[in-house]
């Protein structure tokens, strides 16, 4: 969740730069509009960026994807030997308690 700031703020905003003796208020608050244009600049030259890719590289990003999706797939089998090797000590260990106590 994002605040937004309001008209309240950015009034409260110019009269404490008033009292402040700044005269440039209306220059402070259109910094805020400025930055606002710089990050929608910045979103569209990334959104240009990634319809300017070529198809050598979109294909290099799908191998490291399924680079990726075979690595986790290899991390769920040593992950379901260990749970099997916990498993069978639990087990045995069960059987130790069982025979002991007769």
């Amino acid at each position: 969740m994002t605040l937004k700031p309001s008209a309240v703020s950015k009034s409260a905003n110019k009269s404490v730069l008033e009292k402040l003796g700044d005269k440039d208020t209306a220059a402070s608050i259109g910094l805020a509009t400025t930055t606002e244009q710089i990050m929608l600049e910045n979103a569209k030259a990334k959104r240009e960026g990634n319809k300017l890719k070529k198809a050598s590289e979109i294909k290099k990003e799908k191998k490291e994807k399924k680079k990726e999706s075979k690595s986790a797939a290899d991390r769920r089998d040593e992950l379901l030997k260990q749970l099997k090797a916990v498993e069978n000590a639990i087990a045995k260990k069960r059987t130790k308690i069982h025979d002991s106590q007769k």
